[in-house]
């Protein structure tokens, strides 16, 4: 069996989840990850807000377009894979390309579509999966990572200011995320969510 995965400019599948980060100045909680759930009839969008209330995941399905600008992508151009990596079960990868470098593309193998896709405000510098549970993290050299697993995702911001993740690596064993910053280095113990 061979399967094509295709880094699409629009997303038709109700199966497709796309999370998009937003941007806040206010800070909408104190604590814990929020869901705020739209309660306009007219709207798919959830809001998944950090506790700094900097970044949030706003959830989106059905028909999406990618391109919210005038598209100058040359079509005759190979789409290059930038990053690409396998979840510990191998049931998801995550992908990355040069015409959607601010979009990480999550595919379930079983289907051959994509489970989700997360739209970042800037270029995406990393993603690495834990070693031992199905989550993904990634960082746009920004103050914020940014975590996928099937059941959530979530925005993690980071509480010095001068902080901007640009790699990050898991620990063998997993639940401890090492982020490389410019000058230093910063581990963050994460729990499943």
């Amino acid at each position: 069996m061979v399967s094509h995965l295709c880094h699409s400019e629009t997303l038709n599948s109700r199966r497709t989840v796309l999370f998009q980060e937003e941007f806040t100045f206010e800070d909408p909680s104190e604590g814990e990850l929020q869901h705020h759930e739209n309660n306009d009839p007219n709207s798919e969008h959830d809001r998944y807000w950090s506790n700094s209330g900097r970044s949030y995941y706003a959830a989106k399905s059905g028909n999406v377009s990618l391109r919210e600008k005038e598209n100058t992508l040359n079509t005759s151009e190979i789409q290059r894979v930038l990053l690409y990596g396998w979840s510990s079960s191998g049931r998801y990868i995550a992908s990355l390309d040069q015409h959607f470098n601010d979009t990480v593309w999550i595919w379930n193998l079983r289907s051959s579509t994509p489970t989700a896709v997360l739209r970042h405000r800037h270029p995406v510098l990393d993603a690495q999966w834990d070693p031992f549970h199905e989550r993904l993290a990634i960082c746009t050299g920004q103050g914020t990572i940014f975590f996928w697993t099937p059941r959530a995702s979530s925005c993690v911001d980071i509480p010095w200011k001068s902080f901007q993740a640009s790699t990050l690596a898991w620990s063998p064993l997993g639940g401890i995320l090492l982020a490389r910053g410019r000058t230093s280095h910063l581990f963050l113990y994460v729990d499943l969510p």
